[in-house]
């Protein structure tokens, strides 16, 4: 782990955080995909997908910016959010209750995410790294853009859910 020694230095842990997280993201998200039958989150999944690529070439522009070789650090947090993910996958049957605990748990992501980058954004802007804070703003926005979209899912597979509970 990255000793702690100034500003620059918790810059730097928390960039190989958020490295760690999208990677981790990227690799979970083709398992959500796979196990949703709800088009519309498998969309949505297809979509955090593609951007959860953008934010990783981001983070490797400022990597760059700081002229550090791209290194993931694993947070322990987002294992444990991982883990739930890969427990729901393996555990639950398919159907809208299924599809509202997978679009939970990438809300549950997308939030950790969120606060991972404002920290960032602030180390960003307190160290004078402009272009590294554009960077980390773009993606905060599509980040909460997606916990958005994930709410409205959550809502209608809800409706779905009690729904088939009334007629059950």
């Amino acid at each position: 782990m990255t000793r702690i020694v100034n500003s620059m230095t918790a810059f730097q842990l928390n960039i190989k955080t958020l490295y760690g997280i999208e990677n981790s993201l990227e690799h979970v998200l083709p398992h959500m995909i796979d196990a949703s039958v709800d088009n519309n989150l498998k969309n949505d999944f297809h979509v955090i997908l593609k951007e959860t690529k953008i934010h990783n070439d981001r983070l490797e522009k400022i990597f760059d910016i700081i002229d550090m070789k791209p290194v993931k650090h694993e947070s322990e947090g987002i294992k444990g959010v991982i883990k739930d993910i890969h427990n729901i996958i393996e555990n639950e049957p398919a159907g809208p209750i299924k599809d509202v605990m997978l679009a939970g748990a990438i809300r549950s992501l997308e939030y950790f995410e969120i606060a991972n980058y404002l920290n960032t954004i602030e180390e960003a802007k307190n160290l004078g790294l402009d272009k590294a804070v554009k960077l980390l703003e773009n993606t905060l926005e599509e980040e909460r853009s997606s916990v958005k979209e994930f709410a409205s899912i959550i809502h209608h597979d809800l409706k779905l859910v009690a729904d088939e509970e009334v007629n059950d």
